[in-house]
């Protein structure tokens, strides 16, 4: 970004949206046939008779050839003939070659798939970029400087403007004329509040390939990589002449529809030409989104892009070795053998199955640093979310309420079906559910932070009261915070059906399950059947029967949740999930 003087705070108001062979031996020869001898005929002079037996034929196995009988001499002449000769013992049978090898099986090709680790969704009102895994910072605007006209000017603060991508609330928009160039962007690991200040750091962003981030507007964009190298001294950097010449890379054109664009690191040029010294992404200060002079652009959802295999494809059994042949019979003679069978081939050796690659669904890292210990009670209380009233929602969208029956009464403040004979009640799909083995999703009461709020909370197998809950030991929940206050600061109130209906809750959870026993007010089904799943199936089976959301969260709650009680765990606020939002 070459003379970059300008930069200016990013402040952000955002809206809540929440939810919801067979080896074959070689043959034997069979016994060579015997010579016979004919007999020998005399001459008139008596001479002798001229017979010979005839050789054995070749035999499958090799027994021996029988000898020729002698001839008989019977001339009528004066003398006798001669005895035909014994018929030649047999050749010994040849040995039978070895059957060949099976070949080897192949081995599976590995899958291709990548996961996205996300930046920054622009949902948290903080002006600054997730802090997650290291990373930290404000977004900023900048410019050349030359005396033109930015919106919102810097200094002022930059409010998102409404209508994010994929139907989220909120995104960053921009507009400037008269200028070299100028836009937004954001640092990676600044503690601070001040854009680019001495005190930022480098992230290590090695773990990555690109970037990927929605964007609409007109003309292109190049997004910018700022090493540390390459950053003035007096903005965290080690840079002290012709800085700024990043590495990056140009948009396509940009058009009036949302687009989702994704840059790899690979092949990125600096702007003034060259690929010198090499782009080294551990070493990487800020990511910013540069127009030309006249520029009107929206970024939304940016997140790092990890590329790795998908699942492979299993390896293929090697054909079975063939038999050996079967030797040659042994010719009539003297010890005339058969030929040995031959070895049978071995089996191939299966081929190896390919490596697996990651999952569709993006699971976040473990926590390792900066979470805070808590636990977990339990309620469903049928009652409207105090985060579905447009006074509590700090400006932004209010959670959904709903009518006794499910109907969706959306962001309305009707009255509360707790109090006041109102007709607003929880709606259904906020009950948790799986997203697999090992990762869940749902929602939450959570005091002291804004409504909208979304948090990893990672498992350790505790209990708040000395519970053994090993059974959730490693799992990951993902909750969103639909209603605030009344709890502990280290406390989540889970919203699971059947997990009891509190003191507010008994009068509209009755008019939702006339007559339906819902458990104790504290607890739930829990108290009575402990952790009986048996017990506990029956319950949510009678009291959720026609309602698949609260019969699935009932279900979940026997199940992923192994029907553990008073849970403890790592939190740590994170960005929220789409599949929570767009519920």
């Amino acid at each position: 970004m070459s003379n970059r003087l300008f930069v200016g705070l990013l402040a952000a108001g955002f809206a809540l949206s929440v939810s919801e062979a067979c080896n074959h031996a070689g043959g034997n020869g069979s016994t060579g046939t015997a010579g016979t001898a004919s007999t020998g005929t005399g001459n008139g002079s008596g001479q002798a008779g001229t017979g010979s037996g005839s050789a054995g034929t070749s035999g499958g196995a090799g027994t021996f050839g029988d000898t020729g009988a002698a001839g008989t001499a019977t001339g009528t002449g004066n003398n006798v003939g001669t005895a035909g000769t014994n018929g030649d013992a047999g050749s010994v049978g040849t040995t039978g070659g070895a059957g060949t090898s099976g070949g080897a099986g192949t081995n599976g090709g590995g899958g291709s798939g990548s996961s996205l680790e996300m930046i920054d969704n622009l949902e948290d009102n903080d002006r600054q970029i997730i802090v997650a895994n290291g990373r930290q910072g404000p977004w900023h605007s900048f410019n050349d400087s030359n005396g033109g006209n930015i919106q919102p000017p810097l200094g002022t603060g930059f409010v998102a403007t409404a209508g994010g991508a994929n139907n989220t609330a909120y995104a960053v928009h921009t507009t400037g004329s008269n200028y070299q160039f100028g836009g937004v962007g954001f640092d990676l690991n600044n503690p601070t509040s001040t854009p680019e200040a001495m005190q930022s750091m480098a992230y290590n962003a090695s773990a990555f390939n690109g970037v990927t981030f929605w964007a609409k507007g007109s003309g292109t964009l190049r997004v910018e990589f700022a090493m540390r190298s390459f950053v003035p001294t007096d903005r965290g950097g080690t840079c002290t002449s012709n800085c700024w010449n990043v590495y990056g890379a140009n948009t396509p054109s940009l058009s009036s529809n949302w687009t989702q664009i994704t840059l790899m690191f690979a092949g990125m040029q600096r702007e003034q030409g060259g690929t010198s010294p090499a782009f080294n992404a551990s070493e990487l200060m800020s990511i910013s989104f540069k127009g030309p002079g006249t520029f009107d652009f929206w970024i939304d959802e940016v997140a790092f892009v990890r590329t790795g295999g998908g699942t492979g494809t299993g390896g293929t059994t090697g054909a079975a070795g063939r038999g050996g042949t079967t030797g040659s019979a042994g010719t009539t003679g003297s010890a005339g053998r058969g030929g040995t069978t031959g070895s049978g081939g071995t089996t191939g050796s299966a081929g190896t199955t390919g490596t697996g690659g990651t999952s569709s669904v993006v699971h976040p890292p473990p926590i390792t640093s900066g979470g805070s210990n808590g636990w977990g009670s339990r309620y469903w209380d049928c009652c409207k979310p105090s985060c579905g009233w447009k006074a509590n929602a700090g400006g932004r969208t209010p959670a959904n309420s709903c009518g006794p029956q499910n109907q969706n009464l959306g962001a309305s403040d009707t009255a509360n079906a707790c109090f006041d004979n109102g007709s607003a009640f929880m709606c259904w799909n906020e009950a948790p559910w799986a997203v697999d083995d090992t990762l869940a999703y749902g929602f939450a009461a959570h005091n002291g932070v804004p409504c909208g709020r979304c948090y990893q909370i990672q498992f350790n197998g505790g209990g708040h009261d000395g519970q053994n809950n090993s059974a959730l030991n490693s799992k990951t929940m993902i909750v969103q915070v639909t209603n605030i206050g009344g709890i502990g600061s280290d406390q989540f109130d889970l919203l699971i059906p059947g997990g009891g209906v509190g003191a507010a809750g008994t009068g509209a959870c009755l008019k939702q399950f006339p007559g339906a026993d819902l458990g104790a007010t504290n607890g739930g089904f829990r108290t009575s059947c402990g952790s009986d799943k048996t017990c506990l199936q029956n319950r949510c089976n009678t009291v959720f029967s026609g309602k698949p959301d609260l019969l699935a969260g009932c279900n979940w709650f026997i199940d992923w949740f192994a029907a553990s009680d008073n849970p403890t765990f790592v939190f740590k606020q994170i960005a929220c999930p789409s599949a929570i939002t767009q519920r």
